[in-house]
């Protein structure tokens, strides 16, 4: 946790981003659980560092530097959600369903 000061997520998919922001209303819960034992001093300093922005990446960005809010990142990391696939060994499960999921929503956008 010492490395980045700051992680700012952008995600397109709004079923991707409703499962980000319980991910982060999860670790809001862990961190305020009484006696802040190692766990939730652990998520507390990690949800002090995550931001969620549902939306393009790229128009996301464009307003965040556009109207001076923030400085421009250090690093930028575009995850491709699913690269080309080389192994010939099936996706599991729970990958598979997120895959088809999104293939779906996809689908309905062409």
């Amino acid at each position: 946790l010492n490395g980045a000061q700051e992680v700012h997520m952008m995600e397109r998919d709004p079923i991707v981003a409703a499962l980000l922001r319980d991910a982060l209303r999860r670790l809001d819960v862990l961190s305020s659980s009484s006696g802040l034992d190692d766990r939730a001093n652990l998520a507390l300093k990690l949800r002090r560092k995550l931001f969620l922005h549902p939306g393009d990446s790229v128009d996301i960005m464009s307003e965040i530097l556009q109207s001076g809010q923030a400085p421009p990142p250090d690093i930028t990391y575009l995850d491709p959600m699913f690269p080309p696939r080389t192994k010939s060994a099936k996706v599991k499960k729970g990958m598979a369903i997120l895959h088809d999921i999104l293939e779906t929503q996809q689908t309905g956008l062409d």
